[in-house]
């Protein structure tokens, strides 16, 4: 819509902290509040501006085709280097450790935190993106879910608004103001 292509740009391959995936998602938020024109005084939630837009908080647009690339490197042909070094990957030497300096969170660690919430280790991603039609059922699962979880939240936040402007209404009401 707006700079998704920019932002965007690589992004399937980024090992994301917390710090990075909350900052990305105040500069979605960020740029849809300027593009819809709502001013800061507005008490408009994140939620009502994702609905308004009709797009997903750009966290869950990278987790997607953070998967969407996994699938891609594990149907592809077994002679080819990406594949190769992912497989090695799975299947370390016993002896071997990163590199003191390094960062913790690499690719592979951040695709099994995506797929936690299925339930799924990254051995069993691996054998289940061999096949494309059940890799992609599974990114779709995987993409339905934090949609889901989105909209609990949303309705939740959306519950307590009621509950607190329903108190407040009844409380105005009956001191008269």
């Amino acid at each position: 819509m707006y700079i998704i292509p920019v932002i965007m740009y690589g992004a399937d391959v980024w090992s994301l902290t917390v710090a990075s995936q909350r900052r990305l998602d105040a500069f979605d938020q960020w740029c849809l509040w300027h593009i819809l024109r709502i001013p800061y005084t507005a008490h408009v939630s994140n939620s009502e501006v994702h609905s308004r837009t009709g797009q997903s908080p750009i966290t869950t647009v990278i987790k997607q085709r953070r998967l969407e690339l996994f699938g891609h490197v594990v149907q592809a042909d077994q002679a080819e280097d990406h594949n190769r070094a992912l497989r090695a990957s799975l299947n370390p030497p016993s002896n071997w450790r990163r590199p003191r300096g390094r960062p913790h969170q690499t690719w592979l660690r951040t695709i099994s935190d995506d797929l936690k919430h299925l339930y799924l280790g990254l051995r069993l991603a691996y054998l289940q993106a061999q096949g494309r039609s059940s890799w992609r059922k599974t990114v779709e699962t995987a993409m339905l879910t934090v949609g889901m979880m989105m909209m609990m939240m949303m309705m939740m936040m959306n519950v307590k608004t009621f509950v607190v402007s329903t108190s407040c209404g009844l409380s105005c009401a009956k001191s008269g103001r």
